[in-house]
């Protein structure tokens, strides 16, 4: 991957139909590369995890298409290397965390959860998971919310 070209986007959006509807094909180490993006995902480029989860669907089935797709992330890592987290001079421990659901918003009426913690004004964990229940109203689904960001 040295000779390729760096990106400053992990996912083309416009080729994402494209991606979905091409033949099966490969035998490439797309798994391997999947699971080390998800654990770089995880641990420290939280931009990259929405295309990372996006080709994660596609371990049994992955095409030439989105093996091209899948290197495109390793080029945005390329370009990006720089980036980081740089966490201010403040004296005292400031932890601050955020949670939001939205509300039956999927077809099978079940919430989304999303959380976020920031240390010194940088992001250090964050998740988003599909609630286990289905919410009878708003303030159940924010509820469910809270309830898995402390846990």
């Amino acid at each position: 991957m040295e000779h390729y070209k760096p990106v400053q986007t992990p996912l083309n959006c416009s080729q994402i139909m494209m991606l979905l509807k091409s033949p099966l094909l490969i035998q490439k180490p797309y798994r391997e590369i999947v699971r080390s993006l998800m654990y770089a995902c995880l641990t420290t480029r939280p931009d990259i995890c929405v295309a990372v989860n996006f080709y994660n669907q596609f371990q049994t089935d992955d095409t030439e298409v989105q093996w091209v797709g899948l290197k495109r992330v390793l080029r945005c890592l390329k370009g990006t290397l720089d980036l980081g987290l740089w966490f201010k001079g403040i004296s005292h421990v400031s932890l601050l965390g955020y949670a939001d659901a939205d509300f039956a918003n999927r077809p099978d009426r079940k919430s989304v959860t999303g959380d976020l913690f920031e240390m010194y004004g940088d992001a250090v964990c964050w998740a988003t998971k599909k609630q286990q229940t289905v919410a009878l109203s708003i303030k159940e689904s924010e509820f469910a919310a809270l309830d898995s960001a402390t846990v």
